[in-house]
């Protein structure tokens, strides 16, 4: 099953092209590699799927009948597809518990409150979140830091609690924005196990801008090439990096998109 089809993308700024109508496809249970140079296209991609952005033209099909362009930006999350960004978006002076409790909001329904509006039922409808949040800093290796101050932990710890909190909602697409930028080699090999184990444990959908080639060769299925908006290759990771194209223009080039 394809769980995201992009059919003819194109939005560009006062005239600056950002995806010039590019076309692919995303299986389910697949990590999907999007790379490129700095400006190609691919944080404006993910700002697409989120709604963030509005194309001039085409399609985001998920889960084979659902137009994300015609829904709002709001009811992304809980259709089931979450969100990282390449520059922490953390509530840095609350605790770290808090933060990961804020991405269960999308599986809160309504009804839960109402169907018990007691403070017993109050309680219970916290321990319960509670509970889940404590299941993720489990999976994640950060329970230890579940009290602490999100402003007080090292970088590299910030980065898994931002996984954590997309990791909460249970989405069955999850979009990383660069999530090895500012480690160091022991913290993106970590990433990378654990993305694996996301996909492993929790069913997950991955697709994933990084500017790391080791990282996206040794975790992706597939890898899309962007340039300028562009559609260069897709592929293998192996067929992709020993293309000569690939090769001559992004291979080794920094990439801050």
């Amino acid at each position: 099953m394809k769980i995201l089809e992009v059919e003819d993308l194109f939005i560009a700024f006062r005239g600056l092209v950002a995806l010039n109508g590019i076309s692919f496809s995303v299986n389910e249970g697949e990590i999907f590699g999007l790379v490129g140079t700095n400006g190609s296209g691919k944080s404006t991609f993910f700002n697409c799927v989120n709604r963030l952005y509005k194309p001039q033209r085409g399609k985001i099909i998920y889960k084979e009948k659902i137009n994300l362009l015609k829904n709002p930006s709001y009811k992304i999350p809980e259709l089931g597809i979450a969100r990282t960004f390449q520059n922490l978006e953390l509530f840095h002076y609350t605790r770290v518990l808090d933060n990961i409790m804020v991405g269960l909001h999308p599986r809160l329904k309504i009804r839960r409150f109402f169907k018990d509006f007691s403070i017993k039922g109050l309680i219970k409808s916290w321990n319960w979140d509670k509970d889940e949040a404590f299941k993720i800093l489990d999976f994640l290796g950060i329970t230890r830091f579940h009290a602490r101050l999100v402003s007080d932990l090292p970088y590299g710890i910030q980065k898994l609690i931002e996984l954590g909190r997309a990791l909460a909602a249970r989405p069955k697409l999850l979009l990383l924005d660069e999530p090895s930028a500012g480690m160091n080699d022991q913290e993106t090999r970590e990433i990378a196990r654990l993305i694996k184990a996301m996909r492993e444990e929790y069913g997950i959908t991955v697709l994933l801008v990084e500017h790391d080639m080791n990282l996206v060769q040794s975790i992706c299925d597939t890898l899309c090439v962007l340039d300028s908006g562009n559609i260069i290759k897709i592929g293998k990771p192996d067929e992709v990096t020993k293309d000569p194209q690939v090769i001559n223009i992004f291979l080794g080039e920094e990439d801050n998109a």
